[in-house]
């Protein structure tokens, strides 16, 4: 069995309009809500083998705070341009490309493509990803290769709001 975690990015600015989408930073508010969301991922406890990110500013920094809060090795984290406005194909491209010695991958990117991944391996009932949000999938597989729609589950969801009371920080 692998497990897999959809991250979205945390919140990004949209105060620089110098700018391109790419190159946002997240906000205050988006390092703190991934901050938390870190925090509880580790409070459950959840140790990723791999922790793989978009090239997107936002994306990456979501990525590197959740490794230092699981500390996992920032310098492990395996960037992955074709996460930024990937669709559903593309990124089961991706994951189907993770070695199989990875049992527990953390995928940092955005939506719309995560949400339409998340909703391709079943009812997803929250309805929208948010920002920092996260998306458990239970994998039903011995190799990434194989992942599909059919082997693949909806755990759970969490997000800022979901979990800020069930959190101390």
């Amino acid at each position: 069995m692998k497990h897999l975690f959809l991250i979205r990015h945390a919140k990004a600015s949209k105060d620089y309009l110098e700018l391109t989408d790419f190159e946002r930073p997240l906000t205050v508010k988006g390092r703190q809500d991934a901050e938390m969301m870190g925090k509880f991922l580790k409070s459950i406890p959840i140790y990723p083998d791999l922790i793989v990110s978009s090239t997107a500013n936002r994306a990456i920094t979501t990525a590197r705070i959740f490794a230092r809060e699981l500390a996992y090795p920032l310098l492990n984290i395996r960037i992955k341009e074709k996460i930024y406005e990937a669709w559903v194909d593309d990124l089961i491209n991706i994951l189907q490309e993770i070695e199989p010695v990875y049992n527990t991958v953390l995928m940092v990117g955005h939506n719309p493509g995560f949400q339409m991944l998340a909703e391709s391996f079943g009812e997803f009932e929250a309805g929208h990803l948010n920002t920092s949000g996260i998306i458990q999938l239970s994998c039903m597989i011995e190799n990434w290769s194989e992942i599909n729609e059919i082997n693949t589950n909806i755990v759970n969801y969490f997000s800022p709001k979901t979990i800020k009371p069930t959190i101390n920080e």
